[in-house]
């Protein structure tokens, strides 16, 4: 096979293992959402761009002119970025990186071009392990792995002289063993960097908080919370939270509340800044109720939370929380009831919570009224349409108490308006108004808001809470998951003698709207993504502890089931021993152990070797005809026959008897010496064929036993 097929095969293979390191950065950087869109696309778009001008036989690279001049350029753009675009010192800087890499992608001549890829690829992979946690970043790190171990092995037979006719392998072949190769090292090096991740001490997690990017915000969080925001997001699949829910017949019917708003304008809800309160955690342990609340009846629950990244220090809870377990030093009550963290956790957040089910039936015991401040901020109203006011009137007439009237006007919502996600074309004067008396229908914040407005008018003091509801149940993780298309907006109505209640005017068809389950490959997907942040991203001590806690048992009961095991045979062994059967049970393991000796000389040892051979003779080095000759010895040796020291290789070749093995070795030994001695070097790729023919010839083909004996006369 000529050479330039061997260097051009080689050439291509080490330029895709150069691109490998780049796209492999990148799309560990891009899927963390620290890029733009238009970033992004533009840098996908010159990744496949280069990928076509360097395929085949084509090579592409910029001039130094060129080059330079949009270094330059990127640089003077890292400042206007910062500052004026992206306004983010990390949004910038990872922009640089990627930006920079795929210049000197483009500017790839020699070994110093080649460095300078390798590392700019490096920089993005460690970038994109402070901003990426999600389990897309595996995948990139082991590409990251493959494509490197491909360039180095590239780099390494280039740098080797290799003459026509010194390679064993064909092109295809040069490929598939380099490929393989690389794909060894790869595993290789995941299985030792996870017992060294597993092994080494866990430094603690609040160090990865503040370099986690940006994620949208969760369902209504922030200031204001304008009609049809959430109808926006649900039309998502984004997961925000993973819930696990202990002692609760039907989760699907929790609501996750984040955070409340009071003050109302007609069109937007927003919140009044108030103090808040401080609550401390202890040991871990924060108590929301005090001792009067925890007594008052009814069911309990118990449930994890896993959310996702956010901006915003909520947490979602369900029900009345009376304890909430988390990693921070205090948290955080508003005067709307929101729980938060006293920090934007810019990471996961993990905890648990402890939290009283509602039951409008049951009197809640002796409740602190609320403040006439209170009174007035959740009984404060815009303007308001006349017949809005009527229609309220009109539902509540026959209702006797603040109680009754909430369920008159949440019954009548459920029961005449229709729920759906298309939002106005154009803004409405009156968004209150519209709904009710015009368009009726609309989605959850529009039920919501209504009601809210409904309440306010009777002066029932209300307020719009939102967050999640339900979920969707994971089989294969055995966690709830909560996505985006589950956001939610109800209503929070204050009730005498049992506080704050909650009303959910938004028809039931509402799940009608969504699918009712995911496919499978998104639920693997959860799942995976679901271990990957629970033993990877949120590995700490703790778990560290726990892991070598369970290894431990399972050694040691391991080593008990073990002696268990072999006291068992033992004891039966010795039983069989001295039963009549023992004989032909003795026997027949005599037999067997006979069988699988000579399976394995004769079956199994040849194909061993022959493999065995074939990987030695990989194109790392050049292969010379006196180093096949030695395998060729080897090879008779093997059955039966060795060359005295005495012997020329003709003499050798002569004194084999006649039949396929001499057949094989006379034509093996005329061709070694026209390579060797003649200069006809391609006769190696026939002395590769005659050695593979040697080592496939099985017993029966082998030189009768009298002749075979003759050659135990030669010394070994």
């Amino acid at each position: 096979m000529p050479s330039e097929q061997h260097s051009e095969s080689l050439e291509r293979l080490h330029r895709l293992g150069i691109w490998g390191l780049v796209s492999c950065g990148f799309l560990a950087i891009a899927t963390s959402g620290a890029l733009g869109s238009l970033t992004v696309a533009a840098v996908g778009l010159a990744l496949f761009t280069w990928l076509l001008l360097n395929g085949h036989h084509q090579r592409f690279a910029l001039s130094d002119r060129w080059l330079n001049a949009l270094t330059l350029c990127c640089a003077g753009f890292y400042p206007l970025d910062y500052l004026y675009v992206a306004r983010d010192f990390i949004t910038a800087t990872l922009r640089l990186v990627v930006l920079l890499a795929l210049l000197r992608l483009y500017s790839v001549r020699g070994r110093r071009e080649q460095a300078q890829v390798w590392l700019a690829g490096t920089l993005e992979l460690i970038a994109a392990a402070i901003v990426s946690h999600g389990l897309v970043f595996l995948a990139c790190l082991l590409g990251s792995l493959f494509s490197l171990s491909l360039v180095l092995a590239t780099r390494s037979l280039s740098s080797q002289s290799c003459s026509p006719t010194t390679l064993s392998l064909s092109r295809h072949k040069v490929t598939q063993s380099l490929l393989s190769a690389c794909a060894a090292i790869t595993l290789l090096g995941a299985i030792f960097g996870t017992a060294v991740f597993l092994v080494l001490p866990r430094p603690p997690r609040t160090w990865r908080s503040s370099w986690v990017g940006p994620r949208p915000p969760a369902a209504g969080l922030g200031q204001e919370l304008r009609l049809g925001t959430i109808g926006k997001l649900q039309l998502s699949d984004v997961v925000y939270m993973h819930v696990r829910v202990h002692g609760h017949a039907n989760p699907n019917d929790l609501l996750w509340r984040g955070d409340a708003f009071s003050r109302f304008d007609g069109r937007q809800w927003s919140k009044d800044q108030l103090p808040a309160q401080t609550i401390p955690v202890v040991h871990g342990l924060a108590t929301l109720a005090g001792d009067a609340e925890r007594r008052f009846p009814g069911p309990r629950l118990s449930y994890e939370v896993r959310l996702a990244e956010s901006d915003f220090p909520n947490l979602f809870l369900a029900g009345q929380p009376e304890f909430v377990r988390v990693d921070a030093p205090v948290l955080i009550r508003t005067r709307d009831g929101a729980i938060c963290l006293p920090y934007t956790p810019r990471a996961r957040v993990q905890y648990g919570a402890y939290a009283r089910m509602e039951d409008r039936t049951t009197h809640a015991g002796h409740v602190q009224p609320l403040s006439p401040e209170d009174i007035a901020r959740y009984t404060q109203l815009p303007h308001v349409d006349k017949q809005v006011v009527r229609l309220t009137q009109e539902i509540t007439r026959t209702a006797s108490d603040p109680a009754a009237q909430a369920q008159a006007i949440e019954r009548y919502l459920r029961q005449n308006l229709q729920y759906t996600l298309e939002l106005p074309q154009e803004p409405e004067p009156d968004p209150i108004r519209s709904f009710l008396l015009e368009r009726r229908r609309g989605h959850c914040e529009y039920f919501a808001s209504s009601m809210a407005v409904m309440l306010r008018i009777l002066g029932i003091p209300s307020r719009v809470a939102v967050g999640f509801r339900g979920g969707i149940y994971n089989p294969l993780s055995g966690w709830f998951v909560v996505r985006a298309i589950d956001a939610h907006s109800w209503v929070e109505a204050w009730i005498p003698g049992k506080g704050w209640v909650s009303f959910d005017p938004t028809p039931a068809v509402r799940a009608a709207e969504f699918p009712a389950e995911w496919p499978l490959w998104k639920m693997a997907w959860d799942a995976c993504t679901v271990w990957w942040q629970e033993w990877i991203v949120s590995y700490d001590r703790r778990l560290q502890a726990v892991l070598v806690s369970h290894a431990k048992r399972v050694h040691q009961s391991g080593w008990r089931t073990a002696r268990q095991v072999l006291s068992g045979t033992w004891a039966a062994l010795r039983a069989a021993a001295s039963s009549l059967a023992s004989t032909w049970l003795i026997a027949l393991i005599v037999l067997l152990a006979v069988l699988s000796a000579w399976l394995r000389r004769a079956n199994l040892q040849r194909p061993w070797s022959r493999w065995r051979n074939r990987t030695c003779r990989l194109p790392a080095v050049p292969i010379d005809a006196g180093n096949l000759y030695q395998q060729f010895l080897k090879v008779l040796a093997r059955h039966g026959w060795s060359r005295p020291p005495w012997m020329t290789p003709q003499e050798f070749a002569a004194a084999l008897p006649e039949g396929r093995l001499g057949e094989l070795a006379r034509e093996f030994t005329r061709d070694y010496c026209a390579c060797r001695f003649g200069r006809q070097q391609a006769k190696i790729t026939r002395l590769l064929h005659l050695l593979d023919e040697l080592e496939r010839i099985t017993p029966h083909e082998r030189v009768p036993t009298g002749l075979a004996a003759q050659s135990t006369s030669h010394p070994q």
